[in-house]
């Protein structure tokens, strides 16, 4: 009886630092989450004001900028500047 009540023990101490350990990683996912996002609306008032300076139509780029194979450049040249004949383009990464 003490044998089962000494494993049952040791089990509860592994899944308790088990628990720990998936607590601290949706912490640290939740943080990465969150910072990501701030990104992402970074870039996005930095496209929207790109298509204002160059009087580009908010919507069409807005529709253009959904996410695609990055392995693939032609994915990187939003359509609508492609179609304004503009040749050149732009790729913000932020740090």
């Amino acid at each position: 009886m003490s044998e089962l009540a000494e494993t049952l023990y040791t089990q509860v101490q592994d899944l308790q630092k088990r628990t720990t350990g998936l607590e601290n990683a949706v912490d640290d996912t939740h943080e990465t989450v969150t910072e990501i996002d701030r990104r992402l609306a970074e870039q996005h008032e930095l496209l929207l004001a790109l298509a204002e300076e160059y009087d580009l139509d908010r919507e069409d780029i807005l529709a253009d900028s959904k996410p695609g194979d990055a392995s693939d450049p032609e994915i990187l040249r939003p359509p609508i500047l492609r179609n304004r004949g503009c040749s050149t383009f732009i790729v913000v990464r932020t740090v």
